[in-house]
């Protein structure tokens, strides 16, 4: 007999908001900078790039442009798991990822004619699975096998060797990916795509700035700001 896993409360109570979203209209999530950028994206990962970074401004949708490319991947079968995770032990930015994923996952479905209500829900425990944070990550590093996607956000978090975010990729042997050699991701049939508003060892790294050699196996994609973005000087 199969031993039933409770989910905590907070999951079962997302779970629940998903299930009370799909029967009824709900508005647009995704705006056209966010679009376009996640189009651009999935488009790397279609021509075998492994590893893509997502610049954008503070406060200007990368977290919806993340939620279209995870979708878009876990619906179409490209992956079959997606892990949010960061280096930041900030619980509320984990939290933003849990409260927001219900009402755009329904709206993505909506605005393409899904209607697989199994479907989203399975999708959902996935999510609830995936979104794990620095303080849990070495604790979960089992679940990442094959067929995945990592959305690293605030990716320059805790990178410096011997921190929690370099034991992780090191235990995964995802190391060299981040250093520029995805050739491992490829093995694994995974994917990474990292996003913060501050580029810092990783934006070197990719540009040859340390040793004067380019990172081929990388791609980036800048979202620009929407028509109504108001950047934080201007708050």
């Amino acid at each position: 007999t199969k031993t039933k896993t409770n989910m905590p409360t907070s999951t079962n109570s997302q779970l629940k908001k998903l299930k009370e979203l799909m029967t009824c209209s709900v508005p647009t999530q995704f705006y056209p900078n966010q679009t376009s950028a996640a189009k651009e994206i999935l488009d790397n990962f279609a021509s075998d790039t492994r590893y893509v970074m997502l610049s954008a401004q503070m406060q200007s949708g990368k977290t919806g442009c993340a939620f279209y490319v995870m979708f878009d991947m876990l619906i179409s079968g490209k992956i079959d798991k997606v892990f949010i995770m960061s280096g930041s032990s900030e619980t509320s930015l984990r939290e933003q990822w849990r409260e927001k994923y219900p009402i755009h996952l329904v709206n993505f479905c909506q605005e393409r004619g899904i209607k697989n209500k199994k479907l989203l829900v399975e999708i959902g425990k996935k999510i609830e699975t995936g979104i794990v944070w620095r303080q849990d990550l070495l604790k979960k590093s089992d679940l990442f096998t094959d067929k995945y996607l990592i959305i690293w956000d605030e990716s320059h978090f805790a990178v410096t060797e011997n921190q929690t975010l370099h034991k992780f990729y090191e235990t995964l042997g995802l190391l060299p990916c981040i250093q520029g050699d995805t050739s491992y991701l490829k093995t694994q049939n995974a994917y990474i795509l990292s996003i913060t508003a501050t580029r810092c060892a990783e934006h070197s790294r990719f540009a040859g700035a340390n040793d004067g050699v380019e990172v081929d196996d990388w791609k980036m994609v800048v979202m620009n700001p929407g028509e109504k973005y108001r950047g934080v000087q201007e708050i």
